[in-house]
Formats: structure tokens, sequence, C-alpha cells
């Protein structure tokens, strides 16, 4: 900007310069014109008198001191004498002019007039190097001549115009060889000449303009820079947050790099985004999640170095610039300070307060990467790890966690095309009354008929339909389908009790959820009282006095709920008493180790005793023993599942298989 600046205002005294240069070579051009018309004018003045003499013969005029008769006119008749006191001469036009010379020299001495020529009769007449010079031009055919004499202190104007031979003039003259029309001579003029005095008006004008221009670009050049800096400052920051945005973190990796390698030092890059956000933009809105994204880069500036880069990439994932850190375990303190900051609850405007934490990848210069793009990738490898390590962790880069990022982006592709070519399928396992050994229900469960991989389980492909936003089409797709076999599996006189499905954290907090179940519910005719939703405690914790609210809602519908994976992080009475569940589903990790006398026995029998006090049927998941069902028979549970009866089938065969057990429980 101050180039900028320097450069426009030494074009702009440049161009005064030579304004003022322009307009002063016009305003003397301009003085030399009226100069040399004053100058003609006045020549013209002593022509037309002479002119007026020769036209009378020469006149007579009285003989003074100042007037004596002429001696070179030899004419008769020159002199008259009157009486003793007065005397007259002739006087013809030169010396007329002659006279009117003298007296501009003695009543005017700043003008000067002389009658010169190339042959002079009088001495006086013997022109200057100057008039000779203008004298042979008039022969070459030169009208008149002006020029300004700057020889002095006081500056002149010289002026000349030739005189031609007239008939009156041979008389004097004949014995000069001239002819009527010939150049005998001329009349030079000089006139005082001020070429300067327009000058300190011209200057002072262009001075003002000067000073005029070079104020308004300096004042331009401010409003200039204001503008500048406050684009340059939008397009640096992150509108909605305040923070640096992609390309300034990048420059900041630049540079730190370029550091870090000439002085030996480590750099880290931070990578985290939110967990689960966006299931927070589809149940409050986007103003919400806007709200809570300030909220957390306020506390995160706040809680950092001002050394440190901090910045918003898009969305709800951040990065954080580490420069000059001794080792890994640096970075790691900074990011499990991040973790705490997430610990807090953030209250919004509308009163809504939310739980959220965050999972962070981490890459290290000169370990991961020696340019911004590898440590960007890097760590966003780490950041996908700690997603699928549970979120609400940090995790570091290492070269396996590449070769899972790429598997996992093609992963998501074939995810893609298997909902365009039906690959997926719902199986269903059997719900048992573990008395009477007959089926109950049935849990629908996702499979993936993978054209090369064969059948993959949820576990694999569900947390890649969760990141790429596919969880939505899918849930819809499973919610439909179960509710259709079951429909149709009553219509056989299948009397099927219910059909469980799992719901999603994305599914169960997404604002169309409850239009999604009716529709799926009209739309297929299975009773809302057979259907059953499964949800796990974490889902329900994450946002309690919402997902309490929901509940109550999904309740007025009709449906059953339960409560998956009981017992693994969240259990305890009070949720229990809170929430509106006609089920809890024990953990199959409780239940594959337990014995007639272990720990793992006594907490199921804890967590069937809570639901029968509650008035909750208790499901035991993961069954796969006879010893396993008999303690769970002990302790009176009320349904269980797993390998012992039957693993999840497909439709036509758990169709089958619940046909066959119809026929064995109406036999017995």
């Amino acid at each position: 900007m101050r180039r900028m600046v320097l450069v426009l205002s030494s074009f702009w005294l440049l161009l005064v310069i030579l304004s003022f240069a322009w307009n002063y070579g016009e305003a003397k051009q301009q003085q030399y014109n009226t100069a040399f018309q004053s100058a003609r004018s006045f020549f013209q003045q002593v022509v037309l008198t002479r002119a007026w003499n020769a036209s009378h013969g020469g006149i007579y005029v009285p003989v003074t001191d100042q007037t004596r008769p002429n001696p070179y006119l030899d004419v008769k008749n020159r002199d008259l004498i009157i009486n003793e006191q007065l005397t007259l001469t002739k006087v013809n036009p030169a010396f007329m002019t002659r006279q009117i010379a003298e007296l501009a020299d003695t009543q005017q001495r700043d003008i000067l007039i002389h009658i010169t020529s190339l042959k002079p009769i009088r001495p006086a007449n013997q022109a200057t190097p100057e008039e000779t010079l203008v004298l042979q031009q008039f022969e070459n055919g030169l009208k008149d001549y002006g020029e300004i004499l700057e020889q002095s202190d006081k500056p002149k104007f010289f002026y000349m115009a030739p005189l031609r031979v007239e008939k009156s003039c041979l008389s004097c003259h004949k014995e000069q060889d001239y002819n009527e029309g010939d150049i005998r001579g001329g009349i030079s003029v000089v006139l005082p000449f001020t070429p300067g005095k327009n000058l300190l008006p011209l200057l002072f004008g262009h001075l003002a303009i000067g000073i005029a221009g070079l104020a308004g670009i300096l004042f331009a050049s401010r409003k200039l820079e204001s503008a500048y800096n406050t684009i340059k400052k939008q397009s640096d920051t992150d509108f909605l947050t305040g923070l640096a945005n992609r390309r300034v973190i990048i420059d900041k990796m630049n540079h730190g790099l370029r550091v870090a390698e000439r002085e030996q030092t480590n750099l880290a890059l931070l990578l985290f985004d939110l967990d689960r956000f966006k299931d927070v933009n589809d149940s409050l809105g986007h103003p919400a999640g806007d709200q809570l994204l300030q909220l957390i880069a306020t506390e995160l500036k706040s809680n950092l170095r001002e050394v440190d880069t901090i910045a918003r990439l898009g969305g709800d994932e951040f990065a954080l610039l580490l420069e000059k850190v001794s080792d890994a375990q640096d970075a790691a303190v900074v990011a499990n300070k991040i973790l705490q900051i997430f610990k807090q609850n953030w209250l919004l405007k509308n009163k809504h307060e939310i739980h959220i934490s965050a999972s962070i990848g981490i890459s290290l210069f000169p370990a991961h990467g020696d340019n911004p793009k590898l440590l960007m990738q890097h760590a966003d490898s780490a950041l996908y790890r700690a997603k699928a390590d549970g979120r609400n962790r940090f995790d570091f880069y290492t070269q396996d966690l590449t070769t899972s990022a790429i598997q996992r982006l093609k992963l998501e592709n074939e995810l893609n095309k298997a909902l365009k070519n039906n690959e997926l399928e719902v199986y269903f396992q059997p719900l048992i009354d573990p008395y009477s050994n007959t089926i109950q229900g049935a849990e629908a469960l996702l499979r993936w008929n993978h054209p090369r991989r064969g059948v993959v389980l949820p576990n694999i492909f569900i947390p890649v339909a969760e990141e790429s936003g596919l969880i939505e089409q899918i849930d819809t797709w499973v919610l439909q389908k179960a509710c259709r076999y079951g429909a149709y599996w009553l219509k056989q006189n299948n009397n099927i009790k219910t059909i469980s499905i799992n719901i999603s954290g994305y599914q169960f907090h997404h604002g169309n959820f409850i239009y999604s179940l009716n529709s799926a519910l009209q739309q297929s005719g299975f009773p809302a009282e057979r259907l059953q939703l499964e949800i796990t405690e974490a889902i329900l914790m994450e946002r309690e006095l919402e997902s309490s609210q929901l509940l109550d809602s999904l309740k007025e519908v009709g449906v059953q709920l339960a409560i998956d994976n009981f017992g693994t992080g969240y259990s305890c009475l009070a949720h229990l008493q809170k929430f509106p569940v006609d089920q809890i589903k024990i953990d199959p990790r409780f239940i594959t180790q337990i014995t007639n006398n272990n720990n793992q026995n006594q907490v199921a029998n804890a967590i069937i005793k809570l639901g029968h006090s509650l008035g909750v049927k208790v499901l035991a998941a993961g069954v796969e023993t006879d010893l396993q069902l008999s303690i769970l028979q002990q302790q009176a549970c009320d349904l269980y599942q797993g390998h012992l009866f039957s693993k999840a089938l497909p439709a036509s065969q758990f169709e089958k298989l619940l046909q066959e057990n119809s026929m064995v429980t109406e036999s017995e």
C-alpha cells in the first residue's frame, strides 16, 4: 500500500509539474504574442505617419532647438524664412520618423526606435549586428521579426519590420541605385518585456492543486488501506467464529515448517471435530449449532497460547498448530487439555444445555510428514481412528492409519453402490422365552451381502455410514423393511409378538424420526404395540432432557422401548425411573462370562432384579451355552437371544424357523 501511495504521489507531482511547465510556456507565448502585436502596432503607426508625410510631399515645421533643418535633404525651398522670429524647414518622411524616435527616447526611455539600413546615409542609421542579420532575412522574404532579448536584468522585446522604397524616397536615395519597392532598410522597436509577471499566480495555483491532489491521494489511500485490511481480515478469518481459516493455517504451517527445519525443532498439527455435531443441527436447528461453534471457539481461544494458531476448517472441524514442541508428549498434553474443555456443558441462548465431546487426530513434523498436505492427511487419518475407537479421545498418526483411511474411503464408495444395487438385507434373530423355549419375537439386524467380501456385519460399515451421511437412508430403509416383514408374518398367522429394531443416535435425534416411524407403521400395517425400539444408554444420556421428551413422544405413538447394552456405562436406578422403557437388554459381555460363582453372574442377577423391581422386562443377549441359559432361568430372566437357539437369519429362513417353532409348541 505504501509503495502504491508513493507511486501515485510521484505520478501526481509529475503531472502537476508538467502542467505548470506547459501552462507557463503557454503564458510566455501569449506574452510574446502580445508584445509582438504591440510592437507591430507601434511600427504601423510610424509607417502610417510616414505615408501621410509622403502623400503631402513633406511638411514644413518651425525650426527649433529640437527640430533643426535636415542636412541630408537637398531640395529646393527646404527652408522658408517667414520673419525674423519664424523659419520653416521641410521635413521628409525619414526625418519625421527620426524625430518621432528621438521624442520617444526622450519621453519614454524604455521604448527605443531605430531607423536602419544596410546602405545608410546617416551614420546614426548604421545597423547593429542583430539588425544586419534581420535585414538580410528581409531580403530573403521575411515579413517581420520579433525576439525576446534577455541580455540584461530587464528583458526587452525586439521587433523589426522592413522599409520599402517609395516614389517619394527616390529623390533622396537615387544615388544608391534603389528602385521603387526595394527594401532599403527597416525600423526596429525595442519594448519592455516582463515574461514572469504571471509566474507567481501560476506557481501558487499549481502548488495548491498539487497539495490538494496529494491530500486526496493520502485520504483515498487511508480509505483503501482500511478497506484492504477489512477484506484481508475477512479473507483470513472464519466469518462465524472469528478464528483463522484454512488458508491462514496453511500459510502458518508453511512458515512453521521452514523454521522447524532450520532450527531442528518439532511441530504438531491437531485436527479435531465435534462428536455427533450433526445431531445438534438436526434436532435444534443450524442457528443453535452455529451458536455452539461460537461458544467453543471463544473457549478455545481463551485456553490456548497466543503463539498457537487455532483455525476452523469448516463445519465442526478445527485445526490447531503447535510450533516448537519438544516431543509427542507436549502435543498429547494440549490434546488432553482440549478434551477437558469439552467436558463442560454448553448453555445456548434458548436455554438448551448441550454436552458434546471431541475427537482429535495428531500428526508431527518431521515424523509424520514434511509438508502441510501430508500433515493434514495424516492428522485426519488419526482423527478417524480416534472416532472409530469410541470418540472423546485423541490418537497419533501411524502408518497403518493411512491404510485404514484408504479402506474406509473405498468402503464408503462401495456402500453407496450397495444401496443402489440392493445389497443390504435385514436378518432376524429370535427372542426366546427361556422356560418354554418358544419364539416371542425377533431383533432386526442389518447385513451387507458384499459381492466379494461376503456377508459384512454392521460394526464394519455403520460407522462409515454415520460419517458419510448415508445412515439416515439406511435407518429409514431398515425400519420400513422390518415393519413390512412383521405385518406379512402376522397375516400368515405367525403369532410374532415383537419386532425389535436398533435405533442409531442420528435416527433418534433427527427431527423427522417420529414422522418416519408413523409412515413405516401406516404403510406396512404393522401394529405399533408390537414394534420395539432399542436405544443405547450412551445415546439417551447424550442429551438427557431431550431424550426423555422424545421417549415420551414415542410412547404416545404406541411402540415399546428398550435400553440396549444396559450396564456398560451410565446404568443407574435414576435413569430407569426417568425413562419410560419397557425392557432392558443386558450387554452380551456380562453373559458370555457368567458361571455359577463369579462377578459377572452377580452383575447379571443385579440387573434382572433391578428391572423386575421397576416392572421392566429383562432380556439377556449373547447366550451361547446351556450353562448360561440355566443360570438365567434361575435368576428369572424374561427373554434371551443368542447362538444357543439360533444365529441371525435371512427373513425367509427365519420365517421357516418361526413356523417350525409354532408347530412344536402346538404339538406340546
